[in-house]
């Protein structure tokens, strides 16, 4: 849903920047021939200011994609931040994988490889006969009754609060479309909402599995990686999701 509403903002976002362009280049050249009216003057220095704030979110929107931290947006580097996305882009594109069979190129086959990869990788192994006896830990290693009610205690709003402004707010976001920056600007709107969401979870009564949703990425160790091994898999997961373990750490 907020990608769709992403989508189409996106769209009436590049329309209004086309439709205020041409209105600019009109009067602009109009002025290279006659003096422009008070009204004319007046459009051309709102067309200006409104450019420049599309040009601006345009600019943020290629240094998020970049994912290039040393530079700050405002200095016009939308064409550096925009080499960059597209660099990182082509680095990490799986154009084929080597299967049973040899090397795979379409899609279709390229996905099967990896998820048989991680099936495999991770399939259910019979547990071992060991087992730790009940003396194995210490008295002293063992967590105390002070330290399991503090363990076990119910989510306070600041210490969620603090590990949601602790992330990097611009990295990028899951299948949700939400980075942190969203939750950091309108904390004061859904926190109660996100407290509540804590609330629940710690009485065991919330569905986990409406949240844990993920988007695996894989990042080649090697240059031209074509095998399963020689890549990195990262998983970009809701950031609703991602709360829950930063408040655990």
């Amino acid at each position: 849903m907020v990608r769709g509403w992403v989508a189409n903002e996106v769209a009436a976002l590049n329309k209004e920047n086309a439709n205020l362009a041409l209105e600019y280049n009109f009067l602009d050249k109009e002025a290279e021939s006659r003096l422009l009216d008070d009204s004319e003057c007046k459009r051309l220095d709102e067309i200006t200011k409104e450019l420049d704030k599309i040009w601006a979110l345009e600019e943020i929107k290629a240094r998020q994609r970049s994912r290039d931290r040393n530079l700050l947006e405002g200095d016009k580097n939308t064409a550096y931040f925009q080499a960059v996305a597209n660099y990182r882009s082509r680095k990490k594109r799986v154009d084929s994988l080597m299967g049973p069979q040899g090397l795979v190129h379409d899609q279709a086959g390229i996905m099967k490889i990896a998820l048989d990869f991680y099936k495999d990788l991770f399939a259910r192994e019979e547990r071992g006969d060991l087992i730790l006896g009940r003396d194995f830990w210490a008295a002293s290693d063992l967590v105390s009754e002070e330290e399991n009610k503090i363990l076990c205690a119910p989510f306070s709003e600041d210490e969620i609060k603090d590990a949601i402004f602790s992330c990097y707010a611009e990295g990028a976001p899951g299948p949700d479309g939400l980075p942190f920056l969203f939750y950091e600007n309108f904390w004061d709107l859904i926190k109660h909402d996100i407290v509540r969401m804590f609330q629940d979870f710690h009485k065991g009564e919330l569905s986990l599995r409406r949240l844990n949703f993920a988007m695996l990425t894989l990042i080649p160790k090697v240059d031209n990686a074509n095998n399963m091994k020689f890549f990195r898999s990262i998983s970009l997961i809701n950031f609703s999701f991602k709360i829950f373990s930063k408040v655990f750490t």
